[in-house]
């Protein structure tokens, strides 16, 4: 039933391979450019793998979640393993060009996959009425789907080719409350009852061992926890990614930004980190300090208050050593991150190009306002910017002024300009690529969810460097 929306990549795509055709598989993959993505520890399960494969037309992410063993069971723990592989591959159908198992066998599985899942918080979520029906609605509505398509009398074969000690008027019944609409909870807890005894000797490991990890599963799944302890999603195997979005304003960088992160965290661990002065109110407050300090130089009167206008500087200058301290800081938490598989998205970034300007974006501050009246904090300031080191890949967004001055037009345009003819005049090296953000939105993004594919396929055995 979701075959449709997984091959468009709206969802998983759960793939059965043969054990012996995973060499050839994997060959397949690695043709069409899929790269191998890590479940968390308490996700991953023996004879199963994820893989992440693009499509640089439609930029949308296709994740296969592949079975190499059949592995089902109780929500969090997968503790059965049904030993059904060769029986499957012998009950296949071609649907829309894909080799699919006959209804009667998805019917088969869905009882059994569909009742050992369900929990407490299933019967919770019905009692209190979230949802119309027992199952949640993507469950009921796979039921409905094959068993309007399967044949009764095939079903019954099925179930005694499979060769599972499961009783056929035990699932029959289920069945025929299930099209009735009249199956309650107390006959879900006696299937997944029955099921459970059932099947206890197709468990890899004793029910009492797993208890722990549905527990934890359960704990870190509420909401008050889940606030504190965020989901962790899927990883790189070894070392993530690291890239960074910079350009003038109005270039589109904190949107595209968002839009990014959004697009990779569908399945992956994404950080978003931003490298441009920070928004806090102590430093609102510390600028607004240094106005006060320098007020004087603004109405003539520098001279009578030489000793206050100095103190507006080293302050300043203070200012600008925190900025580069904090800079540096968080270039170290993306090379944390980076370092434990996450993917890394900057907004903004220190660029080496950049410190030549009269005001340097997001570069050192304190010799272009003071000149060398302070070498010693002039220096300390450049310290901190020398160890940030380059990110995998800097993505500028280059627009000539003219459509910067659309998208924003409350800027002092000579200094809007100066930062568009920097941006503009950098060029493309083996950690930075160009991008022409003049282009319609659609066009922007998508060329760099294609460069960022590229980058997220590489290997890169190196560590990150933080």
């Amino acid at each position: 039933m979701n075959l449709e929306k997984s091959c468009a990549g709206q969802t998983d795509l759960d793939l059965l391979v043969h054990k012996r055709d995973r060499k050839k598989f994997n060959i397949v993959l690695s043709e069409l450019k899929f790269k191998k993505i890590m479940s968390p520890p308490l996700k991953q399960f023996p004879g199963m793998e994820d893989y992440l494969g693009f499509d640089s037309e439609t930029g949308r992410l296709c994740h296969l979640h592949v079975h190499y063993k059949l592995i089902l069971g109780q929500k969090y723990i997968k503790n059965h393993h049904l030993p059904l592989e060769r029986f499957i591959f012998k009950k296949l159908i071609l649907y829309k060009n894909i080799y699919v198992p006959t209804p009667e066998v998805e019917l088969l599985l869905l009882i059994i996959r569909a009742n050992l899942k369900f929990d407490f918080y299933d019967y919770l979520a019905f009692l209190v009425r979230k949802r119309d029906y027992i199952f949640p609605d993507d469950i009921y509505n796979e039921f409905k789907f094959l068993m309007k398509k399967y044949d009764r009398d095939i079903f019954l074969g099925i179930v005694a080719d499979s060769a599972l000690p499961l009783s056929v008027s035990v699932l029959t019944s289920f069945l025929d409350k299930i099209g009735n609409s009249d199956l309650s909870v107390r006959d879900v807890l006696s299937i997944r009852k029955y099921l459970l005894n059932s099947l206890r000797k197709y468990q890899q490991k004793k029910y009492i061992l797993c208890l722990h990890k549905h527990i934890l599963f359960y704990l870190l799944n509420l909401p008050i926890i889940n606030r504190i302890f965020p989901s962790i999603k899927k990883r790189i195997p070894g070392r993530g990614r690291f890239v960074a979005i910079v350009g003038a304003d109005g270039s589109g960088k904190t949107t595209l930004v968002k839009d990014l992160t959004k697009w990779l965290s569908w399945k992956m661990q994404v950080r978003t980190l931003y490298f441009g002065i920070p928004k806090t109110l102590s430093l609102k407050m510390v600028n607004k300090l240094i106005s006060l300090l320098r007020f004087s130089t603004k109405i003539g009167l520098k001279k009578p208050f030489a000793a206050v206008v100095n103190l507006g500087h080293y302050v300043s200058a203070l200012r600008w050593i925190w900025i580069a301290w904090k800079r540096l800081q968080i270039y170290r938490k993306a090379a944390v991150y980076a370092g434990k598989g996450v993917i890394v998205i900057a907004d903004r970034y220190p660029l080496r190009e950049f410190w030549n300007m009269e005001s340097p974006m997001d570069g050192p501050r304190i010799k272009k306002e003071w000149g060398s009246a302070n070498i010693k904090l002039a220096n300390l300031e450049q310290h901190y910017y020398s160890q940030i080191g380059l990110p995998d890949k800097v993505f500028v967004l280059q627009t000539d002024i003219d459509e910067l001055r659309k998208r924003k037009k409350d800027l002092d345009f000579q200094s809007h300009q100066k930062k568009a003819k920097t941006v503009n005049s950098i060029k493309e090296s083996s950690h930075i690529s160009t991008i022409n953000a003049a282009r319609a939105y659609t066009d922007v993004i998508k060329e760099l969810k294609q460069r960022i594919w590229l980058l997220f396929i590489q290997e890169t055995k190196e560590p990150f460097q933080g």
